[in-house]
This record gives C-alpha cells, structure tokens and sequence, in this order.
C-alpha cells in the first residue's frame, strides 16, 4: 500500500491516473526563477540571502577574528559595511557593492557569570544549544529555526512564541558594540544605557555586536504536538490555545482551508527518538500542488484537503533547544 506521504508527493507532481493495475504520473513542473550568475562581469562573487530574495556582489569579504581585527576593518574597510550571519533576513539589510562582514570565526561561550552565559555574537543558535545543555541550562525562547547567528538573531528582532516568553533580545543583560570608529563600547542598563537599548535590536545601524551576556534558564524536556485541522477551528481556538501552552503557532496553509497546529510544553517524560522532518517535503507537495492546480482554486483544495485533512498528529519528547 502506497503511504500517505509517497501518495502526497505523488499527487502533488502531476495527473493521478489509475487504471489497467497500473498508475501513471503526468508532470507539470513550474520551473522557480533563475538564480543570479555566480560571478559579477567584474569577478566578483555572488552572496545571496536564504530565501533567495536578496543578493548582492560584495567588493570585500571581511571575517574577523577579533575584536581588534573588527575594529580595524571598521575603520578602513570600503563602505557601506554590513555584517551578514546566516542571511536568514527576507530584508535588504546585508547587500552591499561594499564590505561584507561575517562574525563566523568570533563564536563560541566565553565565560559564565552565575547563570549567566557570555557569547560571541557569530555563534548559531544550532550550536548554542548543545553548549548551554552541557552546564544544564537553555535559552528561555527560540525561534522555530536555529541556523541563525546570535547576533543576527537579536539584532533583527526574532522570537519565538509565548505569551509569557520575551524575544531574544529580552534576554541580553549587556553587550559589546564595535562603531565605526572602531570603538568597542561597554553596554547594559546602567552603563552606556541609552545605546544598550537601541543597540540590541538596531539592524547595524550602530555598529556590529560583537559579545552579548544571556540571561538562561534550566533546560527542560518539551513535548511537542503537530496536527492538521480546519483553519475555522483553529482561528476560533487560538486564544484559548495561547493562555494555555508554554508555544502555540499555527501555519494556515494556502487555498486549503486547513492550519497546521504547532504547540510545546515542558515536561518530564522521557526523550523519545527524532522523527525525521517532513517539512520539505510537505512544502514541496504544496509548491507541486501550485504548479499543477493554480488554475482551479477548487480543485486545489479539494486535493490538498484528500491528501492533508487525515494526517496523523506528530508526538516527540525531546531536550528544549
């Protein structure tokens, strides 16, 4: 018997045809547009953000080591300057025909005050995770994707959800700011107060956070619970759902009246094995459903509600990050 997925991803690619013991697919494929050339008439390289929206041919490529090499190239890099973590911003924050800066190679734990954690900014929350495990404690908040830079992170706003949860950037108690001078500045709520609080979400526009101190928590075990339902029933829900759950988000998903359900919860059940995610797959069938049946909103969602509307709710245990 064919799985729901393979019959997803099936009937998403093309025309299902069954008859005569045998099934036949015919493909519709909407080719996406074409990336930009690797290589400027210049020679210069191309860097493009991770949705592909944004892009640019940056004159230098600068990753400091330091903060006294930061400083240096502050000073006397070509202008503008922009530092890029992992380009996970839709916005066009990081194009530059000038100085594209990355802090990949400032990254880590520098010390621990208390509970408190001192980070390189160029650390991905991916790594970060782990190394606040090993001392037992976690970020109080994520967001839903941890391939971000801290200092990406925070300096453009990201959160998680929660109705009792800050942003991330509501968990910095001080940082280090290098300006364009080349000055490396001090910063928390008594001390250089005023840039400490438009510093942490100031999109490079005061200078590049080199160092944050992070409030943590104790790390705990989440339950996560994923499941499918009518979006009208989850609309008249929502708010009940989000005084309720530690996270709650929903997706509601195009043209098929459907949201996927999304919570977590701390908890003290055992971690269970990490299922493998299905989310490139379910965002592909999506894009195949587009393509094939963008002519006919109807039909549309009567394949996606076929195909999505039964779909068993996902359970896992697992460590927060």
């Amino acid at each position: 018997m064919i799985s729901r997925r393979k019959a997803l991803l099936a009937g998403a690619a093309g025309v299902v045809v069954v008859g005569g013991g045998g099934v036949a697919l015919a493909i519709r494929e909407k080719p996406e547009p074409a990336a930009p050339p690797s290589v400027d008439p210049q020679g210069k390289m191309l860097w493009r953000n991770w949705s592909g929206t944004q892009s640019a041919y940056p004159g230098l490529r600068s990753a400091p080591k330091s903060e006294v090499e930061l400083a240096q190239a502050l000073r006397t890099a070509p202008a503008p300057i922009r530092p890029v973590g992992a380009g996970h911003s839709f916005t066009a924050l990081v194009p530059t025909s000038g100085t594209l800066m990355t802090l990949d190679q400032m990254a880590g734990i520098e010390r621990w005050e208390g509970d408190e954690a001192v980070v390189w900014t160029g650390t991905r929350l991916g790594a970060l995770g782990p190394a606040l495990a090993a001392k037992g404690r976690a970020m109080p908040n994520l967001p839903d994707i941890n391939k971000q830079s801290l200092g990406g992170a925070i300096g453009t706003g990201t959160h998680g959800t929660g109705t009792n949860l800050k942003a991330l950037h509501g968990d910095i108690t001080a940082l280090r700011l290098a300006t364009v001078s080349g000055e490396v500045l001090e910063c928390d709520a008594t001390h250089n107060a005023e840039i400490f609080h438009a510093a942490r979400v100031s999109m490079g526009a005061l200078g590049v956070i080199t160092q944050v101190r992070l409030q943590t928590s104790a790390n705990r075990r989440l339950h996560r619970h994923v499941w499918i339902e009518p979006l009208a029933d989850t609309i008249a829900r929502c708010e009940d759902r989000w005084a309720k759950h530690r996270n709650y988000e929903f997706y509601a998903v195009p043209f098929t009246d459907l949201a996927a359900n999304i919570t977590h919860d701390e908890t003290d059940l055992p971690a269970t094995p990490p299922a493998p995610s299905s989310d490139d797959a379910f965002l592909e069938a999506l894009k195949q459903l587009r393509n094939l049946l963008g002519f006919s909103t109807p039909l549309r969602k009567a394949a996606a509600k076929a195909l999505l509307g039964s779909t068993k709710p996902e359970e896992a245990v697992g460590e927060g990050w």
